[in-house]
């Protein structure tokens, strides 16, 4: 069984560029990954602790010129094959979703039942428990990965080296709601992902997003975040304005660009925040820019998305919801 989602990996190329831009978005220093906790030896990577989930990772190659062998050659650096696969075909940008289970065998088992096909024949073991990842070629263009954590291991690890102990580990203040997957087909992708998350999806209500006349999706409550969801465009061959020229089809601006340059996968992260003139204000003293001069108003609450320039592949929201106005809504049925 799912206990939640707990990791969100970013694919990079360049660290150094990269890691600033997030530092600033999500308020909160890296840590960066030690080497022990990639069996492949061929990433790096530097991780931000968020509440809700565990972390988000910004993941690249040592190396971006080594070819690593698919994982049914050399198993062991699976993770790295899939990474050089990702960058080659799609690109930096958001590619991993984590989910944890309490039995992975049970888990894999009861999957495969249902026709689930995975990356390796058996969970790789790294230093603190083992994990698998779902054939990306039927999750449409993302990577799906369970893991179970021995327990205890993560501390046993540590003892044996307390120079492993990463230093001024503090949660990021900013925190994750929504992380969201574009497709082009919402009817195919949302029976894939009711099997692989053991629950059905709940249709998104249109008035819930800006521009959501223009949009269909599923949301999954997952614990971690709010929900992940799966969003695709109403009418594929109509083209959105940017949200220069008209905010109200920013979402669907957003969706299309998604599709059009990366394909299908993950592409949106939404970070709520309890003030959000407030939270722009000093992201933007630091360099952050927005692609709204004043955050768009939706029926349940305000958001501002940050310029996907500057942010490799992965579209970046700041949300305030209006709790008086979520009740509202929901109480008008």
């Amino acid at each position: 069984m799912i206990i939640q989602a707990y990791v969100l990996d970013i694919a990079v190329r360049e660290l150094a560029t990269v890691e600033p831009v997030f530092t600033k978005l999500l308020g909160g220093p890296p840590v960066p990954m030690h080497p022990d906790m990639d069996p492949s030896g061929g990433q790096f990577g530097t991780h931000y602790t968020v509440e809700g989930l565990y972390a988000i990772g910004l993941m690249g190659l040592r190396n971006l010129e080594q070819r690593f062998p698919p994982p049914s050659r050399v198993t062991q650096q699976y993770a790295a094959w899939m990474m050089q696969q990702r960058l080659a075909k799609q690109g930096e940008g958001p590619f991993l979703l984590g989910f944890l289970v309490d039995d992975i065998d049970k888990q894999i088992a009861d999957l495969r039942q249902r026709g689930v096909r995975f990356l390796t024949k058996e969970p790789l073991r790294y230093m603190v428990g083992r994990n698998i990842v779902v054939d990306a070629n039927t999750t449409f263009g993302m990577t799906v990965y369970y893991g179970q954590h021995d327990q205890d291991a993560y501390e046993r690890w540590i003892a044996t080296d307390p120079s492993r102990a990463p230093k001024e580990v503090k949660p990021a203040p900013r925190k994750p709601y929504v992380v969201a997957a574009a497709v082009h087909d919402i009817d195919a992708a949302t029976p894939v992902f009711e099997t692989l998350l053991g629950k059905k999806g709940v249709p998104m209500q249109p008035e819930l997003d800006p521009s959501g006349q223009y949009l269909e999706g599923v949301h999954f409550a997952v614990g971690g975040l709010q929900s992940f969801a799966l969003i695709a465009l109403r009418d594929t061959t109509r083209r959105y304005p940017p949200p220069s020229v008209d905010p109200s089809q920013m979402s669907a601006w957003l969706v299309q660009r998604h599709l059009d340059t990366k394909g299908e996968g993950l592409f949106f992260l939404g970070l709520r925040a309890d003030n959000l003139d407030a939270e722009i204000a000093s992201a933007s003293s630091q360099g952050v820019r927005f692609m709204l001069h004043e955050p768009c108003r939706y029926k349940v609450g305000r958001l501002n998305v940050v310029d996907p320039h500057i942010t490799p592949g992965v579209t970046v929201a700041f949300s305030q919801h209006d709790p008086a106005a979520y009740q509202a809504w929901r109480d008008k049925g």
